[in-house]
């Protein structure tokens, strides 16, 4: 059995849930996950942190977790949590819901019907015009200064 937490990432304050702002403002919005192999073990963990059972997130479901501060997610590891990635825990949570990696293939490598398909849709698309403000920029000013690095 153990506890984990993943990696420090930055969540936007105004997306954080209200209750947490307040500490969301301290940290600068940096968070980490902390999860174990079991509830008993998250709970007992998180009060030896000094986390109140209140604050787990999730509770009854594979998801069970705390969000912790930078600070805290020191403690938990000086304590024998052990550091992994929030992609490995949702890959034994929830294995169903992780994105594949995609690699962008070259357009030279693509099915030609796709290709095709991209040429016909964006030939019908006009042709993007200049502004008359930026046409009378762009065609009067056939000068330029000169300078003495010209030659």
């Amino acid at each position: 059995m153990a506890v984990y937490v993943d990696e420090v990432f930055s969540w936007p304050i105004e997306a954080t849930a209200h209750a947490a702002r307040a500490v969301a403002r301290k940290t600068g919005g940096k968070w980490c996950h902390m999860w174990a192999d079991s509830e008993a073990e998250l709970l007992a963990f998180g009060e030896k942190l000094g986390l109140k059972r209140a604050w787990v997130q999730k509770l009854g479901t594979p998801s069970a977790h705390f969000d912790l501060t930078p600070n805290k997610r020191l403690q938990a590891l000086r304590l024998g949590a052990k550091t992994t990635t929030t992609r490995e825990w949702l890959l034994k949570t929830h294995p169903e819901i992780i994105l594949h990696e995609v690699e962008e293939v070259p357009v030279s490598q693509q099915p030609l019907e796709l290709t095709s398909q991209l040429t016909t849709a964006t030939s019908t698309l006009p042709a993007p015009s200049i502004p008359p403000v930026l046409t009378g920029i762009a065609t009067s000013n056939t000068s330029r200064p000169t300078s003495p690095y010209d030659s």
